[in-house]
This record gives structure tokens, C-alpha cells and sequence, in this order.
């Protein structure tokens, strides 16, 4: 956020107004900001740079070397005439120069306050971890048929993520006590595909009212999460919206080697074609066939031409290419 403030400090017997205040938001989402001042000192233009202590209380501090901003905080102190032999390490004159701009320190609290009034009701999308993958959510373990279950899930802080609970695994408490809200997602569901819907503006505004009725309040045993009725209403209409997306996206899903599994090697990697031109017709296969391949193919295909040079009886009629890749991957030697 940018501001600018014509308040005006003495500072060191020093008229200091701030022209511009930039505050940068931590990505953390601890609610901590760096601040960036555009300064008129006695009417002449200097940079000042205060970094949050993202460790500790978010205590606002003269930065340090390693910010880039050495030279022109060396200007702004010589500037109002404080001592800089020393700037730049953990050394009384750097605890001076703190002090110094305290009041700035103040001002710049004051607006990360309303800054933080304003932001901390709005809902943040964390959704990186699905993009650029085609079923991020499909997750299956030995012994089960069927998929782990995947959710779309909206916690106290309004954080919007996904996850995947295998069908053994207990429901964390903060699902089963109400302060994280979970829906129900199609787990075959592209990774993009559903991160563009859930930021859809028809979802952001429901996932929004669902968090503005969340409320936190202890039941005599636990702290629990409660809804308005107009958050229930959201909450409800958005899991219909994220059912019926889900009925429309839903694939079918393999597993690499599941699908070579019925194919000889000369089928699944022919004579003459390179590994990379092997993997590429696998998955156009199993695109025109609607079907998502989980797992490495370039390791399955490699997985079965080593075994069939394991076999070999003649090794000089072996595949020239595929004898290649292999010596490449370092499956076998030369």
C-alpha cells in the first residue's frame, strides 16, 4: 500500500515530512510489513528503510546491509546530523539512529494497523501447490482401490487450500471441531482447472461470506467453529457449485505402469524411437483415451527396456536407441 502523510517531525532539530509511505505486506501472512519512506528532510529528498522483525513482534528497525539500502541511509543520518562511523552492525550508533526515527517507526505502525483491520477479513488463496499438475489430488496407497479423499478446505484465518486425507486417516480436529471448514472435491480434477474455479469470481465471493459468518467460540471443551446463516447458505451453495465443477472435470486416472502393463516393449517403446518420442506417444495415447498417467513413464519405459536387455540372449540385436538411453540414465554400462 502506498500513502503519503504531510505530518510533519522534528527529528534531531530537523523538519522531516514523509512524501510517500510504501508498506510490503511479509508473504507469510504473519501480518508483518517492511516499510519503504520517500522522506523530505529540511526539503530534500531521502530514502529511509524499516524492516519488521518477522521472528519476533513485527518491531519496526533501521535495515541492516544486507537491504540494499546502506548508501542512502548513510545520506538521510549525515543528513540530520547523527554520527554514522559505525552503521550498518549491531553497535550503539545503530541503536541511535532507531531511536531517532522512532516517530516514523510510529506512523508507519499505524497505517500496517488499518492496513491489517482491512486485510485480515479477506480470504487468501493458497493454491500454487496444484497448479501446472493434472491430478494433484489423486493419491492412492497399497491395499486401497479407490482414491484418498481431497478437499477444498477454508480455515479460521481464511486461508483457501487443498488437501488429501487417505480413507484410514482420522479427521484433524480443527475439521471435526468447525474451525477449518472442508468440502468434498473430485480428486481426478486438473490442478489448474480447479485452481482458475475456486478463484472464479462467483467462488471468491461465496468462499468470502463464508468467512466473514465463521466465528471461533469455546463450548466448554473445545474452541469450536460456529456459522451465521447466511455463511451455512454460502457454505452450501458453494459445495454444490464445487460438486457439479467436479462431476464436469472428473477423468479417469492411471498408473504408468498399469498401462504398459498389457503391452510388449516393442509396443510400448518401438525399435528406432527415442525415450523422450516414446513418452510423449504414451501420453498422447492416454490423452485421446481421456486418461491421466500418474507416475514417471520415462522411468517405466526404462524400468522394461532394462529388463528386456536383462534378457537378451543376442545383445548385438538389442535396440542401437534403447541400448543408448539406457547407457545414458546410467542403467547400464558401455
Amino acid at each position: 500500500m502506498n500513502s503519503t502523510n504531510t505530518t510533519t517531525f522534528d527529528i534531531s532539530g530537523c523538519t522531516v515530512a514523509i512524501a510517500k509511505m510504501d508498506l510490503q505486506r511479509h508473504d507469510s501472512g504473519d501480518g508483518n510489513y517492511d516499510v519503504l519512506f520517500d522522506l523530505l528532510v529540511d526539503g530534500k529528498s531521502h530514502a529511509l528503510f524499516l524492516q519488521s522483525d518477522e521472528g519476533g513482534d513485527g518491531e519496526l528497525s533501521v535495515a541492516d546491509f544486507s537491504a540494499g539500502m546502506h548508501e542512502e541511509h548513510i545520506a538521510l543520518f549525515e543528513a540530520l546530523g547523527l554520527d554514522t562511523t559505525n552503521v550498518g552492525g549491531f553497535t550503539p550508533e545503530m541503536d541511535a539512529l532507531d531511536t531517532a526515527v522512532e516517530p516514523l517507526a510510529a506512523a508507519a505502525s499505524e497505517a500496517i494497523a488499518a492496513e491489517n483491520d482491512d486485510y485480515e477479513d479477506q480470504i487468501v488463496y493458497r493454491l500454487d501447490d496444484i497448479r501446472d499438475y493434472q491430478a494433484p489430488l489423486y493419491e492412492t496407497v497399497a491395499h486401497e482401490v479407490t482414491p484418498a479423499y481431497a478437499h477444498v478446505e477454508l480455515d479460521e484465518e481464511g486461508f483457501v487450500s487443498t488437501n488429501t486425507r487417505h480413507r484410514t486417516s482420522g479427521t484433524p480436529v480443527e475439521a471435526w471441531n468447525g474451525r477449518t471448514i472442508e468440502w468434498e472435491v473430485e480428486p481426478s480434477v486438473d490442478g489448474d482447472e480447479l485452481a482458475d474455479f475456486l478463484e472464479s469470481e462467483e467462488c471468491e465471493k461465496l468462499l468470502q461470506r463464508v468467512h466473514n459468518g465463521h466465528r471461533i467460540e469455546w463450548d466448554g471443551h473445545n474452541n469450536v467453529g460456529r456459522l451465521t446463516g447466511d455463511a451455512e447458505a454460502a457454505k452450501e451453495e458453494f459445495g454444490r457449485l464445487l460438486e457439479s465443477f467436479g462431476e464436469g472435470a472428473a477423468r479417469a486416472v492411471g498408473h504408468a505402469a498399469d498401462w504398459f502393463e498389457s503391452n510388449s516393449l516393442a509396443e510400448a517403446w518401438p525399435d528406432g524411437m527415442t525415450l523422450l518420442q516414446a513418452v510423449a506417444a504414451a501420453e498422447a495415447d492416454a490423452s485421446a483415451q481421456d486418461v491421466v498417467l500418474l507416475g514417471d513413464v520415462q522411468e517405466v519405459l526404462l524400468d522394461r527396456a532394462e529388463a528386456a536387455y536383462e534378457r537378451a540372449n543376442d545383445l548385438e540385436s538389442f535396440d542401437p536407441i534403447k541400448r543408448k538411453e539406457l547407457i545414458d540414465s546410467c542403467r547400464i554400462s558401455e
